[in-house]
């Protein structure tokens, strides 16, 4: 089943030859965990693979589920192109497990006719399809004026609608078209808007819309959790319980001598505190006290040794803390 929602736009191509079009390919993570991922071109016999230009960089990089980047490939049909019926489709594959999690755009198709195809020469017409004419072009004078002024196309309000839903309604009329880019964001307000939820559009609803692409900028609730309660807790405890929730760790030692030969390390505090709400993914960080051992004499080991010992444990564990991880 495909894991990632591949749309394009436009959603047809013209088929004239010397022409240069641009088509925004927009990507969605379903998976529900962090991705990376490679969008192409399909190659096939009937792709004009040579005339499509990638973007520079092709790799897209999901934090979380229902993330989304967008790429921008250029289709140049040579002056000179061969007729015949092409068609474009773009693969997307995750780099980790290509087999597994992928996705494809719907075709985009276009012909091109012969070479030399002889353009219609109109018949001369009776005088009176001059008065129809005229006739027709005042009532289209018309239409286009209604149409200019007073039937402009509104923007809906997707506020507090969920991100596919909201994409899927604009798709679903073909006489506007959108460039959409989505933008995460960790609103406060999360019982209004839950994770996945669209906070914000930068067309207003009910805003004009144009006959031509128009650029649409959709700010989207981020997967969020609060940070645990981890103050007095064992460093590796903190770890798994950071972990749990997808958040990275970062620690800052306080250290203190200590009679005896341990190697208890304590959580004494949290930045930011327990209880604060933070986006998955982020970094939390964690002041540890941890103890300097020290012999019966009194002679202890030097700070800079003791937190060098230790720092390989500390990098395990904060590789540790993500292991666990959720969306």
């Amino acid at each position: 089943m495909p894991t990632f929602q591949v749309t394009v736009n436009p959603p047809e191509l013209k088929g004239q030859r010397g022409t240069e079009q641009a088509i925004s390919v927009t990507v969605t993570n379903t998976l529900e965990r962090p991705a990376t991922a490679r969008v192409m071109l399909r190659p096939g016999p009937s792709s004009p693979g040579a005339w499509v230009t990638p973007p520079p960089d092709n790799l897209g990089r999901y934090p979380s589920r229902n993330a989304s980047q967008q790429f921008t490939f250029t289709l140049r049909i040579p002056a000179d192109a061969p007729a015949g019926s092409y068609s474009l489709l773009f693969d997307v594959v995750d780099t980790d497990l290509p087999d597994d999690h992928f996705g494809t755009s719907a075709p985009m198709s276009f012909v091109l006719a012969p070479l030399g195809s002889p353009v219609p020469t109109p018949q001369a017409k009776p005088r009176w399809w001059i008065l129809v004419a005229a006739a027709v072009l005042v009532i289209g004078l018309g239409v286009v004026v209604w149409k200019v002024f007073f039937d402009k196309g509104e923007m809906k309000d997707l506020r507090e609608k969920k991100y596919l839903e909201g994409v899927a309604s604009l798709a679903a009329d073909t006489t506007v078209q959108f460039s959409i880019l989505r933008a995460d964001t960790l609103s406060r307000d999360t019982m209004k808007y839950k994770p996945g939820t669209i906070v914000a559009q930068s067309i207003r609803p009910g805003g004009k819309l144009r006959d031509s692409v128009n650029m649409l900028i959709l700010t989207v609730q981020r997967s969020f959790t609060a940070v645990p309660s981890v103050v007095g807790k064992e460093l590796t405890e903190a770890a798994a319980l950071l972990g749990k929730d997808s958040l990275f760790l970062e620690m800052y030692f306080r250290t203190y001598r200590h009679a005896k030969n341990t190697d208890s390390i304590k959580v004494v505090q949290t930045i930011p505190p327990p209880g604060a709400l933070v986006g998955r993914g982020q970094r939390v960080t964690l002041i540890v006290a941890t103890p300097i051992p020290c012999d019966s004499t009194g002679r202890c080991m030097p700070v800079g040794n003791w937190l060098q010992l230790i720092d390989g444990g500390v990098k395990r564990m904060n590789t540790d803390a993500m292991a666990g991880r959720r969306p």
